[in-house]
Formats: structure tokens, C-alpha cells, sequence
């Protein structure tokens, strides 16, 4: 990442990587005092972080203060990864966005109390999601979008309910229509 100590993700939101002997200290990005980090695969810096380093090592290596989190597969790569336990660690996260990129969640996304949105859209391998979802209480949108069509039907039923229009209108819930 030499050379992209700072730099820009949007034209509104600026990024400053840390480093210490070639390890990621800190990744921060500012918008509107929140921490966020927003990944545009393989093009952003924390791309090509990844593209190096892999998946894991980033996740490892973020500060656990983040309250957004969003990961978007622009390539024509078909990522597939099993997303590591350490995203537990992500106790202040409101958003979480892992598009394109995800094969498994592990049970530690049920540590997110926090999340108020989950987009998992675009994820053709993901084929379960851990019950530890149902921990979830502030979970408002859950995005499978391009997902398998029986993807929603792997949650607890509590969580179905939860999403239904019937049980709870201020709750949202997108998935195929096909």
C-alpha cells in the first residue's frame, strides 16, 4: 500500500491507512465523523490490499471501532470466501455490505447487536446463514438480492417473522422475485 496513505474512495469521503512494518495499523475513513470503510474490489487501495494480503488479513488488521463496512466485488473475479470469525470484533457497526464475495458467514455475525442493515446481495455461493442472526435485534434491512432463492428460508423462523410485511411493516426485506 506504499503511496496510498491517503487517498480517495468517494469524492465526499477520505481514507488514511497506517502502517507499521509493512502491517496495516489502521484503517480509517472519515464521512460525517462516522468510521467507515468502503472496498471497491480490485480497484480501491484496500483492493489491492486485499488482492495481496487476502481477505482475512485485512478483517484481522481493521480497527474494531468501524460502524460501516462495505465490500463491493466491481471485478469480474467470482469471489467466493468464507468470512472470518474476527468480524465479530465489529461491535459498532450499523451497515455491513458483502457483495459479490461471501461463500459463508460464520456464527461471530450474530455478535453484531449494533447492525441496522445487512446487504448480502449478489452471493450465488452463500447457500445458509448462521441462526445466530436472530441475535440481532436492531437488524432493520436484510438485503439478499441475487442470492439462492431459498437463501431466506435458512433462517430461524423467529427471523422470518421478523421480516415479514404482516409481523413488521418498518422492516425490509429484499430478495428475488424470480
Amino acid at each position: 500500500l506504499d503511496g496510498y496513505e491517503d487517498y480517495r474512495v468517494f469524492t465526499d469521503m477520505e481514507c488514511f491507512i497506517e502502517q507499521e512494518n509493512g502491517q496495516i495499523q489502521h484503517i480509517q475513513v472519515y464521512k460525517d465523523y462516522f468510521d467507515i470503510l468502503d472496498i471497491n474490489y480490485p480497484n480501491s487501495a484496500a483492493g489491492k490490499y486485499i488482492a495481496l494480503y487476502g481477505f482475512e488479513e485485512l478483517i484481522e488488521n481493521l480497527p474494531a471501532t468501524l460502524t460501516e463496512f462495505g465490500f463491493v466485488n466491481k471485478s469480474s473475479d467470482r469471489l467466493a470466501w468464507d468470512i472470518p470469525p474476527s468480524i465479530g470484533k465489529f461491535k459498532d457497526l450499523t451497515m455491513l455490505q458483502l457483495d459479490g464475495i461471501v461463500n459463508t458467514l460464520p456464527d461471530e455475525i450474530g455478535n453484531l447487536t449494533n447492525l441496522f442493515m445487512l446487504v448480502l446481495s449478489n452471493n450465488k455461493n452463500l447457500k445458509s446463514l448462521p441462526p445466530s442472526i436472530g441475535k440481532l435485534d436492531s437488524l432493520v434491512v436484510l438485503n439478499l438480492m441475487g442470492c439462492d432463492k431459498d437463501l431466506f428460508g435458512t433462517l430461524p423462523e423467529d427471523v422470518q417473522k421478523q421480516f415479514s410485511t404482516e409481523s413488521h411493516a418498518e422492516q425490509f426485506y429484499v430478495h428475488n422475485t424470480n
